[in-house]
């Protein structure tokens, strides 16, 4: 609801237009550096997945929180998102 109200949908829906110019093809890897945080309360993001799509630089399975982890378990989320960027 928070993307209709702010007029923000369009963007938000980007990610899977097909014909989108900025749509990596499937063969196509993201080349910059990511983390990736996995929350049990969210989708499973199997590390072997991930290493295939986008340039893998921090994998962590978390303890707690969800798919709204910064809200959930905050601390946590931070102190993550700290960790990747200060490596």
């Amino acid at each position: 609801m928070i993307y209709w109200v702010t007029q923000t949908i369009n963007s938000s829906m980007r990610t899977y237009a097909v014909d989108d110019p900025q749509h990596l093809a499937s063969n196509q890897k993201v080349t910059v550096p990511t983390g990736v945080a996995v929350f049990p309360g969210d989708a499973p993001t199997p590390k072997e997945w991930a290493e295939r799509r986008v340039n893998l630089q921090r994998y962590m399975q978390m303890e707690k929180g969800g798919h709204f982890a910064a809200l959930e378990a905050p601390e946590l989320w931070a102190s993550e998102v700290k960790a990747f960027l200060t490596a």
